[in-house]
């Protein structure tokens, strides 16, 4: 439980230092959330599949605008780089 409320509390701190001015598509509104739960997805990418199978997987996490809901997404290698560097 600890975990996920630092793990989720670094997700805040990320957006708020790097998506501080970043517009959302749909309504321009600039203010973002990590989505709850620290939520990771996997995103397989589908032009690269052998035996049925994806070859390459990208682990996602979700960030939502506080606005509309709209959704983005970060690549999750580069928020635990940040991470590494706090």
């Amino acid at each position: 439980m600890a975990d996920d409320q630092e793990f989720l509390a670094d997700c805040t701190r990320f957006i708020n230092e790097k998506w501080k001015n970043k517009d959302c598509v749909r309504c321009g509104n600039q203010t973002w959330s990590a989505m709850p739960d620290s939520a990771v997805i996997v995103v397989c990418v589908q032009s690269m599949w052998r035996d049925n199978r994806p070859t390459t997987y990208y682990e996602m996490m979700g960030v939502y605008c506080d606005n509309c809901g709209a959704v983005e997404h970060i690549l999750k290698p580069v928020f635990d780089e940040w991470r590494k560097k706090k």
